[in-house]
């Protein structure tokens, strides 16, 4: 609802990063995925970096889940540098 009504605000870059986190916890790991690059797609569309690095959090995490630990590392890399370039804890 959210896409259909602001396609461009960044409501939705959070929303779907959150869908894909629920995907995650729920085990539906390969959704999650699919739906956090969604995610960073919006976010680097919107310029939106905190979200970004959220969003590279469940990119790790669900790709830790199905055993790509290199594609992980990666993920958890560039969302701590994120964080830090933000200067989020």
């Amino acid at each position: 609802m959210a896409l259909a009504l602001v396609p461009k605000g960044d409501i939705v870059a959070e929303l779907r990063r959150r869908r894909a986190e629920a995907m995650y916890l729920l085990g539906r790991h390969d959704e999650a995925h699919t739906e956090a690059e969604a995610a960073l797609a919006h976010c680097r569309e919107l310029g939106d970096r905190y979200e970004e690095a959220a969003t590279y959090r469940v990119l790790a995490l669900s790709a830790a889940a199905v055993g790509r630990a290199a594609e992980a590392k990666k993920w958890f890399e560039q969302g701590f540098a994120f964080y830090d370039d933000i200067e989020t804890p």
